[in-house]
């Protein structure tokens, strides 16, 4: 038997295109990101729905979009609807594994693939190698995460100039 944990709340639809808005439970918010699939209880069954794309809108706030949901009125169906997540998915020690994503710009040029990451006190910094063989440290957060592509595993984000001069 599959064993779930609750990891959050359907808040509202967001936009015209299906995404919901998702208020996570702190000690996975971290986590979030890296998911592929979510669980929303429905009539006392736990629906998997896959994640098409992940954005954070602060620091356990996200809007979600699943696959087959694309109208205001599905998402809207999904209101106040429970979020869980798979016991063996979840991390308890609240790391999150960011090896492989492949690291872009808003422009969709790719910087990089994510080899390593490292935790500070602040937050998370990922190693991230270019085609060249170079190593640069980013920083995870959320001013220059744009989204997270889970199924592609892909994060996009927009760097601060100079940041991949150093």
């Amino acid at each position: 038997m599959m064993e779930f944990l609750e990891i959050g709340v359907v808040v509202k639809p967001h936009g015209l295109k299906g995404a919901v808005v998702i208020k996570a439970s702190t000690a996975y918010a971290s986590q979030f990101l890296g998911f592929s699939t979510l669980y929303l209880e429905q009539m006392g069954t736990k629906v998997p729905y896959l994640i098409t794309e992940c954005a954070p809108l602060g620091v356990d706030i996200f809007k979600v979009h699943f696959r087959g949901v694309d109208s205001p009125e599905k998402a809207e169906a999904m209101r106040k609807l429970l979020v869980f997540q798979l016991a063996s998915q979840v991390v308890m020690n609240d790391e999150q594994d960011w090896d492989g994503f492949e690291l872009k710009t808003e422009d969709g040029i790719t910087i990089g693939t994510v080899i390593d990451q490292m935790d500070n006190k602040a937050h998370i910094i990922l190693v991230v190698e270019t085609e060249s063989g170079e190593e640069h440290y980013i920083p995870l957060v959320e001013e220059y995460l744009i989204r997270a592509e889970v199924s592609k595993k892909e994060l996009v984000m927009k760097l601060p100039d100079g940041l991949l001069d150093l």
